[in-house]
């Protein structure tokens, strides 16, 4: 082996320095030495101005292979290290493997920082063991800024910092692959860029420094952990983000979660993204396919974003406690086929669902809490906007919610539902609402499904288009169930029609109208007409103790001249039971369309008043009366 040392001085500007010259002629401002093998020169430079001393101040032996290993004994901040290739005893630009790098501190209480580079560039192709950790030793190590290896790091890294947390810091860029067995352990991530995969555990052992950059091109090994203690400022990590095969499929442990200023970027996820109950307030997102988990989620708060696609599917689970205002657990492209589940409330101003993309029959959507903020999945760009999975409020929906298509799977609220609903294409799946329903259920297309309310409705159901699904109360109406268009279909109420309960039918009834119990003074049901299958029924509940009051209203609203035909081919069934009576009133505006008589049914004590507006019709309407209804 041939050691060289300094170098004749060179020129900077106008200032005549003495300093290192390396054989492309850079100049270095401190003391640098070479030590030579067979087919390898290892280099080091340190921030001194004397030549570093090998065997005080380094060492390099050589392995069988005539790769370099590295020792550095004496500490200093700016120590610099590389391997280059020698062809005919003359170095060359290229960079060759370094087998290890270590330290041996001559005192217990040195500090060492080393660069693994070049001129500027990549110091090594492959590199094994970096340890710059020792036995009773209280010093800091960190690898500085700049550093490059061509390569792959083939074993494990080590920095450590001192009593204090002083050092410890690890910047460093591989241009290929972290293999198996080269863990990387350091307490500060200030700068790491890997093109390649990573195949071992990473450990951030303190803190992500402010400012930091954590890229991970290629993939993240199923058995792989990366562990980062804590975040504390503004910083970004993209991980399995090189090409569309990138997958992160070991874990990522984010134990302080996601500040503000913070970006986390994950390419495909297979494996497990686990916050360890920690809250979100920056930005993460998942750009490409899913079919991993986001665990132990905490609170989604104070602005934070959380995007579980854009472009690829979402297959997998995403659990966090709760959504605060201004925030937002969302979708936002591709496909969505998993699910989404909120463990506490959505807060007002808070934002569940997506921005665009398609919703799966597999998708489940879950907020066991209240929903006091926004639920959407638009119809916008290529995406249909329809419901096609499963969305559930476990507590009380507040808020809104919003499809921009269809309802072809179900929409269920276990609490009250205070909040509004609009559903803007056909609902041919259900809606369920446990509770009482003082909000409105708007459809903007037909009602093919189902709409129900477990308790009292004091709001609105309404269907731009024809009902032929089922509105079912299984309490008290003292809202409006109404359609702008016919009704094949079947709405029952279990319960009184109050006084200021409505049913409102504006074109033909070919279904079921069916009040089970009273209709109260000033309730109203009304159709534009009945068809051959339709029928009106008021309280068929056995007995009952009230009195039936409202109004039964068939026809146009307006009487026009002449009137109009209406079509009324079936009945009006009013059939009070026990002591209970009618006294309220049938309204019936039009001729019948045909010679058919008209059955209006009415049985038991019959009272009120029965006005038919018939004008010269041909074909009268005509009323039946006895003790029970056909």
């Amino acid at each position: 082996m041939a050691t060289q040392f300094g170098k004749p001085p060179c020129l900077v500007g106008i200032l005549a320095l003495t300093c290192v010259i390396s054989h492309t002629g850079t100049c270095w401002a401190g003391g640098s030495a070479c030590v030579s093998g067979t087919s390898v020169r290892a280099c080091v430079e340190w921030s001194l101005a004397a030549n570093p001393d090998p065997d005080t101040d380094f060492r390099v032996t050589f392995n069988a292979g005539g790769e370099p290993n590295i020792v550095l004994k004496t500490g200093d901040g700016g120590w610099e290290v590389y391997a280059v290739e020698l062809v005919d005893g003359q170095p060359t630009n290229t960079v060759v493997n370094i087998a290890s790098l270590t330290i041996d501190p001559s005192s217990p209480s040195q500090n060492f920082t080393v660069a693994i580079t070049k001129d500027g560039g990549a110091g090594a192709a492959d590199v094994g063991t970096i340890n710059l950790d020792a036995g009773s030793w209280s010093g800091h190590s960190s690898i500085g800024s700049g550093s490059h290896i061509a390569g792959d790091l083939t074993g494990p890294l080590t920095i450590e910092s001192d009593a204090n947390g002083a050092g410890g810091k690890l910047s460093l860029t591989i241009d290929g692959d972290v293999l198996p067995g080269a863990a990387i352990s350091a307490p500060v991530l200030k700068w790491l860029q890997l093109s390649g995969d990573l195949r071992a555990a990473l450990a951030i052992t303190n803190y992500v420094e402010t400012g930091a950059y954590f890229v991970i091109g290629g993939s993240i090994d199923s058995q792989v952990n990366i562990d980062i203690a804590s975040m504390p400022g503004k910083c970004q990590l993209e991980l399995a983000v090189g090409s569309p095969e990138s997958d992160l499929a070991g874990q990522l442990l984010l134990h302080t979660g996601v500040d503000a200023g913070q970006t986390v970027k994950v390419g495909n996820l297979s494996g497990v993204v686990d916050l360890l109950g920690a809250d979100v307030v920056g930005w993460f997102e998942i750009t490409g396919d899913a079919t991993g988990e986001i665990v132990n989620g905490g609170d989604i708060r104070d602005g934070g974003f959380v995007t579980l696609n854009t472009e690829g599917e979402f297959s997998g689970n995403a659990t966090f406690q709760s959504v605060g205002a201004l925030s937002a657990l969302r979708a936002h492209g591709g496909m969505f086929s998993g699910s989404m589940t909120v463990l506490g409330d959505v807060a007002t101003g808070g934002f569940v669902g997506a921005h665009g993309g398609n919703m799966a029959a597999s998708a489940q959507i879950t907020i066991d809490g209240d929903l006091g903020g926004r639920f959407e999945w638009p119809r916008v760009d290529q995406y249909d906007g329809d419901a096609r999975g499963t969305v559930q409020i476990g507590g009380n929906m507040k808020g809104e919610m919003v499809v921009g298509g269809g309802v072809i799977g179900s929409i269920a609220v276990l609490g009250q539902c205070p909040g509004d609903m609009l559903v803007a294409g056909d609902l041919s799946g259900a809606i369920d609402v446990l509770g009482d329903c003082p909000g409105d259920i708007r459809v903007g297309g037909k009602l093919l499904g189902s709409v129900s309310v477990g308790a009292n409705l004091s709001g609105l159901i309404e269907s731009e288009y024809d009902i032929e699904g089922s509105i079912d109360v299984d309490g008290t109406c003292s809202g409006d169930i109404h359609t702008k268009a016919g009704h094949a279909g079947t709405i029952v109420i279990d319960a009184a029609l109050t006084s200021t309960g409505r049913v409102r039918i504006d074109q033909q009834c070919a279904g079921l109208v069916n009040v089970r119990g009273v209709t109260q003074l000033l309730s109203l049901v009304r159709a534009g007409g009945l068809g051959a299958t339709g029928e009106i029924r008021i309280s068929e509940i056995p007995g009952l103790s009230s009195t039936s009051r409202g109004t039964i209203h068939v026809g146009p609203v307006s009487i026009e001249t002449p009137l109009p035909p209406v079509t009324f081919d079936v009945r009006i069934r009013v059939n009070p039971g026990g002591s209970n009576a009618w006294q309220g009133t049938v309204y019936i505006v039009g001729c019948h369309a045909t010679a058919d008589p008209l059955d209006i049914c009415l049985c038991g004590d019959i009272g009120g008043i029965l006005e038919l507006v018939q004008g010269d019709c041909a074909n009268q309407v005509t009323v039946a009366c006895g003790a029970s209804c056909p």
